[in-house]
This record gives structure tokens, C-alpha cells and sequence, in this order.
């Protein structure tokens, strides 16, 4: 489970960046966009075996709301986690169900890395100062 933690992790801070850099041309944006829908993908299809995970992708949706809720709150959201958010809420409309799963898995993957991260700040700070 680390390693695939450590893949959405960096995946989703390079895409971050790729794509709030400004004078992105469409062309980069789009690569960038490939990369998240195959790393979506990835982590989809390893994170959680689906004979383990019986929920719906309402279910998993409305937990990843949640999580992100609780991010906030610790003041640690993520903004890559409200936009998978926003793409999973669009492509159950669209009707895309198996892309919405995965898009769905990935925000909640990030919602909770973010309530981890958060908590382990908590105490972190203390170690980066000379004692």
C-alpha cells in the first residue's frame, strides 16, 4: 500500500504543478491530463481488489465528500482531491460509471493521504527545529 500511496502522491503533485503552471499550452495540458487519467487508472485497479471492495461509487463518492471534509476542517485540504471530486460528480452524469469508480477511488485515496499528512504535521514541525 505504500507504494502505491508513494505513486499517487508524486503522480498528483506533478500534475498539480504541471497544471497550475500558467502559459501551459494545451497541448502540455492534455499530456498532463493522460497522465492522471492512466495513474486514475492504476491506482483504481490495484488500491482496493474489487471482490474486497463491494461499495458503490456513490458510496466511495460521498466517503471521499467526507474525508475532504475532515481535511478541511484540519485545515490540510487538497485541491487536487475537490477536483477528482468534481470529475467523478461529472462523469456519473455523463453516464461513465467505470471511469467514475476510479476517478472516485482516487479522490478518496487523496482526501485521506491529506487527514495522514495533516496529522503527522501536527508533530512533525517540533523535529525540524535545533534542540
Amino acid at each position: 500500500m505504500n507504494r502505491l500511496l508513494k505513486l499517487f502522491l508524486t503522480t498528483g503533485i506533478a500534475t498539480s504543478v504541471a497544471l497550475s503552471l500558467s502559459g501551459c499550452d494545451n497541448k502540455e495540458q492534455n499530456a498532463a491530463e493522460a497522465k492522471v487519467e492512466k495513474t486514475t487508472n492504476v491506482i483504481a485497479d490495484s488500491a482496493i481488489p474489487a471482490s474486497l471492495d463491494n461499495r458503490t461509487t456513490d458510496e466511495i463518492l460521498s466517503n471521499a465528500i467526507a474525508l475532504q471534509a475532515q481535511a478541511a476542517k484540519l485545515n490540510h485540504a487538497w485541491r487536487p482531491t475537490a477536483d477528482f471530486i468534481s470529475r467523478a460528480t461529472q462523469l456519473i452524469t455523463d453516464g461513465d460509471t467505470e471511469k467514475a469508480r476510479a476517478t472516485a477511488l482516487r479522490a478518496e485515496l487523496s482526501a485521506t493521504a491529506s487527514i495522514n499528512q495533516a496529522k503527522s504535521e501536527q508533530t512533525a514541525w517540533q523535529d525540524r527545529f535545533p534542540k
